[in-house]
């Protein structure tokens, strides 16, 4: 599910509704390692 991060996938506004379709499938403190981990 991380291939929101792939350069070049598509537009940051594709990017991050990617991510915020994702986010529901996740737990908030998954939620908040990915982002952190995307924004590195």
């Amino acid at each position: 599910m991380k291939a929101w991060r792939i350069v070049g996938y598509g537009t940051i506004a594709d990017g991050v509704r990617m991510h915020v379709v994702t986010v529901p499938q996740l737990g908030p403190r998954e939620v908040l390692i990915r982002g952190a981990a995307a924004s590195i």
